[in-house]
């Protein structure tokens, strides 16, 4: 990751780096979780392929080992990306 990215404070304290995504990261997202039929699994590793924690890339096992209330104001921050990029 470049630096660029929004800034979260996560509950823990750890402070994450989170970045714009695009299509490959999504991609990418379906690659690393095969075929996980778990719901949220593509959702980890979407975390995983456009955040930074702590100033280290994570990996979709990282995600799955982090505190629950860091896994959600992660989410909460990429859904809210998402949101902002569909608001024209």
């Amino acid at each position: 990751m470049d630096g660029s990215g929004k800034e979260v404070k996560l509950p823990s304290g750890r402070l994450a780096l989170v970045r714009k995504g695009f299509g490959r990261d999504l991609m990418r997202a379906h690659r690393a979780v095969g075929h996980n039929p778990e719901p949220t699994a593509i959702t980890f590793a979407l975390i995983a392929e456009l955040a930074q924690v702590d100033g280290k890339n994570i990996v979709y096992e990282d995600v799955q080992a982090m505190e629950l209330g860091d896994v959600l104001a992660l989410e909460a921050e990429i859904v809210e990306g998402i949101e902002q990029a569909g608001n024209f």
